[in-house]
């Protein structure tokens, strides 16, 4: 099987930074904000053998559009996978709280 390569969005890359900077900001304590930043990073990453594990994406913000979402730690991760470039783009990572 392909592996897929996974491409970040630079709002990806900002949305891992600020999660990090909140849990540490929150938590004063800097494991833990590793350990999440690793497990969203790991994630993201394992997208290259399983592009299609995330569910596709059916209600909010990016519905109905062919995005697909990954929940890991409380958070979801929305991609796309674009088969003809054996690519996943990684959108956005928000709080699986939040309204979008």
């Amino acid at each position: 099987m392909d592996k897929y390569t996974v491409k970040m969005f630079p709002q990806a890359y900002l949305d891992l930074d600020k999660i990090y900077e909140l849990v540490l900001f929150n938590d004063n304590y800097g494991d833990n904000a590793l350990k999440l930043a690793k497990r969203l990073e790991d994630a993201i990453f394992s997208l290259e053998e399983q592009p299609y594990r995330g569910a596709e994406r059916k209600y909010g913000f990016y519905a109905h559009k062919g995005y697909r979402k990954l929940f890991i730690s409380g958070y979801i991760i929305i991609y796309e996978v674009l088969d003809a470039e054996k690519i996943v783009a990684v959108l956005t990572i928000k709080y699986s709280g939040s309204e979008f």
